[in-house]
């Protein structure tokens, strides 16, 4: 086993392991991007609200894709 196949098993195990993560606190998660979001929009003073819920949505698809799937973010929860 050469050197780069042992980095990209551990890649694909930390991978696997964030992936869990997201899966089993995908709410709390969430309200932290909300919140950051909220954050960002206070003190811009809401001038950059579409940029900022872009960002919100990008990272949301990002994490949620790390189990190969689109499971753990509804577009329900994003928009409330």
């Amino acid at each position: 086993m050469g050197l780069m196949d042992k980095f990209s098993g551990r890649s694909d195990n930390l991978k696997d392991k964030a992936g869990d993560a997201v899966d089993q606190h995908s709410e709390k998660i969430d309200e932290g991007i909300e919140r950051g979001g909220e954050f960002a929009s206070e003190k811009t003073g809401g001038k950059h609200d579409e940029h900022i819920d872009q960002g919100s949505d990008k990272l949301r698809e990002g994490l949620d894709s790390l189990d190969g799937q689109q499971d753990d973010f509804t577009r329900e929860e994003r928009r409330q």
